[in-house]
């Protein structure tokens, strides 16, 4: 995954050019994706602890998938072909 500038929006091939360019314009980058979400943190721990805290949904007939258990359960309530 391209590291990228979350101020800016500039992307870079490694971690140290995106280091050295939020770290020269005080910026933050993203260096973490949920692989279940995609929703973007800038350090791995806040991805674990996202990770740990929040319960991602699947549906296993359309292949869809949520952000949370609520929102599965919502749109198997809400789906009449399942």
């Amino acid at each position: 995954m391209p590291y990228q500038c979350i101020d800016c929006s500039k992307r870079f091939n490694t971690s140290k050019g995106g280091e050295r360019h939020c770290d020269a314009l005080g910026h933050q980058y993203i260096l973490a994706k949920c692989y279940e979400c995609g929703r973007e943190f800038v350090n791995a721990r806040a991805l674990e602890q996202h990770l740990s805290s929040t319960v991602h949904g699947y549906c296993t007939i359309c292949e869809k998938s949520f952000g949370n258990k609520w929102r599965l359960e919502q749109h198997n309530r809400d789906t009449t072909r399942h």
